[in-house]
């Protein structure tokens, strides 16, 4: 399959427990905990109490930027549900750092994972905290500001219309007006692609 033709949506981790059928492979299929949802993405109160709110879709939260730094990786994919429960709970353990994740945004999922959930950041401090490390990382990145924000492979050599946005190669711009998605930087639409050239580029 072409990987650019997924399209990911997240939703309550409850209700996307519908998407798993019994024709779904067994290794990706969500362990419940506590009868309740995802056990690999369920924060310590939720798995020890059932006890679930924001606070612990922000534990969640911080295991999917840890996916999105993996390249997809399935959380604790090395461990049965046993020994995620004694990490989690009784270790109080979370994951480890994703290769050439940067410390910055490490640093924000480690702020998810904090094992009381009153020291866990809210939803509306986590979107300045990341904001913060993109800018962090970008600054100190150089090059890497200069990739398609799609595949994050190509040099971004086209802008999306009218917002502007260098953001993507020549496939991915193509893929983006095809399909009409938005922009990936500012999520405004996308009425045409252009390709951009810089001074003294070679």
């Amino acid at each position: 399959a072409d990987w650019r033709s997924v399209r990911v949506k997240v939703s309550d981790f409850g209700l996307s427990l519908g998407g798993f059928t019994g024709t779904a492979p067994r290794a990706h299929a969500p362990t419940l905990g506590a009868g309740q949802g995802p056990l690999r993405w369920m924060a310590p109160e939720s798995i020890m109490r059932n006890m679930f709110g924001e606070k612990s879709d922000v534990w969640a939260f911080g295991v999917l930027l840890w996916e999105m730094w993996s390249g997809g990786m399935v959380p604790y994919h090395l461990e049965d549900d046993n020994a995620v429960r004694r990490r989690v709970c009784e270790d109080k353990q979370a994951l480890a750092r994703p290769d050439g994740c940067p410390d910055s945004i490490f640093a924000v999922m480690q702020r998810c994972w904090a094992y009381a959930p009153k020291d866990r950041p809210t939803f509306e401090g986590l979107g300045a905290d990341l904001t913060e490390a993109q800018a962090g990382v970008l600054a100190a990145g150089g090059e890497q500001k200069d990739l398609c924000v799609v595949c994050l492979a190509e040099e971004a050599e086209w802008a999306a219309l009218p917002c502007g946005h260098r953001a993507f190669c020549g496939d991915c711009a193509k893929l983006i007006k095809g399909r009409g998605d938005p922009c990936s930087v500012c999520m405004g639409p996308v009425e045409s692609v252009a390709r951009i050239f810089l001074a003294g580029a070679e």
